[in-house]
């Protein structure tokens, strides 16, 4: 009887230490980054501690490919992602359930197509090979070039492979063009007849950085979810005011030197907290976040990315940032 009575109260220790190993579990939150400049202040939030100041335990993790980005929302191995808004519009028509909590930063450069110096127009570039991976933001500012210049992707030949190795594919002479970002833009020169065609500047609030999160997790941790937004916040705050410090980390995170990590960053504008009430408005009176994702919906869907549309309304979440502070 004994051994029987010790048999349940090890048993029960050991249930009572594997719910707190899964509660425990429960309260990391996971948040995932790639290699982005847009997206390094996390890794600056995650280093000096703002998270733990703001009282949440975040863990930033590294899943560089879209398509692993989208399985992982979508079974919960994270709760966050960082991506542009027209990847986290297409993840949704995709299936994955995620809402927009917060906007980073809107590329003023950072993205572009490069190509031969002989295409001078977006229209030259009918019949021309041009290296970008599907659904990618390379992609999607190739889809809405050409759609402006009264083309689609019929008219173009698609080598699906992803930034980097777009970028290196052109500098290589393997393709006539490449949809890509920094630093392969700068780079397009070190081709004998390369040339930068257009970049994100030019088509100024279509590529914006976001953080988005399951609304699983963020309509069960609100206060999370603030906290997380408060720690971003608190990163550029650093960043502005030590940025010699702050460079140095951003830069190792990302594997660059810390010119090379500036070079990238000037094609970004970071959006501050102000920024943010402004452009994600209310749901009564929404700011132009929602006609950047609307804008991007109405790409995929008439260029046949997607096979639906979805109501932007459904998927902005502008009370975070209303009340934030």
């Amino acid at each position: 009887m004994k051994k029987y009575i010790l048999a349940i109260g090890l048993i029960a220790l050991l249930l009572v230490a594997g719910c707190a190993t899964q509660e425990a579990e429960q309260e990391t939150i996971k948040l995932n980054v790639f290699t982005w400049a847009g997206y390094a202040p996390f890794i600056l939030a995650e280093e000096k501690g703002f998270f733990t100041e703001e009282g949440v335990n975040v863990e930033t993790t590294w899943i560089e490919d879209v398509g692993e980005r989208r399985v992982a929302m979508a079974s919960g191995n994270i709760d966050f992602e960082s991506a542009t808004l027209d990847i986290v519009s297409l993840n949704i028509v995709n299936g994955v359930d995620e809402v927009v909590v917060l906007e980073l930063d809107r590329s003023n450069g950072g993205d572009g197509i490069v190509a031969t110096n002989d295409i001078k127009t977006v229209a030259d570039l009918k019949g021309k090979t041009i290296a970008t991976r599907a659904g990618d933001p390379g992609h999607f500012l190739l889809l809405y070039l050409l759609h402006e210049a009264g083309l689609s992707e019929d008219d173009v030949i698609i080598q699906d492979m992803d930034a980097g190795a777009a970028g290196a594919a052109f500098v290589a002479g393997q393709v006539d063009a490449a949809a890509t970002w920094e630093p392969w833009i700068s780079q397009a020169v070190e081709r004998e007849d390369g040339s930068v065609l257009i970049t994100s500047a030019d088509a100024p609030g279509l590529i914006v950085d976001v953080l988005a999160g399951r609304t699983e997790f963020v309509d069960n941790n609100p206060e999370e979810t603030k906290a997380v937004l408060r720690a971003w916040f608190k990163a550029l705050k650093f960043k502005d005011e030590h940025s010699e410090e702050a460079y140095q980390i951003l830069a190792d995170a990302m594997k660059l030197s810390v010119a090379e990590y500036k070079d990238i960053e000037s094609g970004l504008t970071w959006t501050y907290y102000e920024d943010n009430v402004e452009d994600f408005g209310t749901k009564e009176n929404p700011g132009k976040m929602y006609d950047v994702m609307r804008n991007a919906q109405k790409i995929w869907y008439e260029e046949g990315v997607s096979d639906k549309q979805i109501n932007a309304d459904d998927y902005m979440r502008p009370e975070f940032i209303q009340n934030l502070y």
